[in-house]
Order: structure tokens, then sequence, then C-alpha cells
């Protein structure tokens, strides 16, 4: 895998809810909301290490902010973070993910967006 340029985001996942609460199934090539993460800039590039739930060896893949919560702006508005779009030809950090989401009850609404149209 060829190395993204930008910042590196170590992120340890502990539990297949909090996975289901940052997974964004609906961007095309899949994506990760990861709360707190300083914002950065639209489109700026990142490399994410993730230590998935139940999964000994990080995945590292490449990506690029696409979403930026500020949080605090609004009050009762969902927490601060950045919306990552994960940048991968083979899609083995996306297959990774859901398979570790297959255990997860399906319908549940994920927990950073609840309330959210």
């Amino acid at each position: 895998m060829r190395q993204q340029q930008g910042r590196v985001l170590p992120l340890r996942i502990d539990n297949p809810d909090s996975l289901q609460a940052m997974w964004m199934p609906f961007i095309l090539s899949g994506g990760l909301f990861i709360p707190g993460a300083e914002a950065g800039e639209l489109r700026e590039k990142v490399f994410l290490l993730l230590l998935l739930p139940g999964v000994e060896e990080r995945v590292a893949v490449g990506g690029e902010v696409v979403w930026i919560n500020p949080g605090g702006v609004v009050p009762g508005a969902p927490m601060s973070g950045i919306g990552v779009r994960l940048l991968e030809n083979d899609g083995a950090a996306r297959k990774a993910i859901e398979h570790c989401l297959t255990d997860a009850l399906p319908g549940r609404q994920p927990l950073y967006c609840r309330g959210n149209p």
C-alpha cells in the first residue's frame, strides 16, 4: 500500500457497538466518524491505524476528511469530530470493518448520529 501524505491517526475501537456508531456506510467506499479528532480541513489526507474489536493486528488505511463536525456550536448537537472516507483499492479495511459488524444487532441507530435525520 502506498502511504498517504498527512497526519497519522491511531484509532482503537474497543467493541462492535462503538464501531457501529463510528461506521459511515453511506460513503461509497466506506468511512469512519472519529469523535474528538482535531478538525483539520476538508479533503485533508490522513492515514488511519485501526485496531478493531477482536482483531490483534492494526489495519492501516489511507483516508480523506469528508466531514467536519466542530461540536459545541449548537447546544445538544452531536460531538465534535471528523468523518474520514477510506481510500483503498482492494476494500480490505472496509471488509475488516464489516466483518466486525456482522455480530452487531441489525437496525440499531448509530450512537453519534442519534436524533439526526
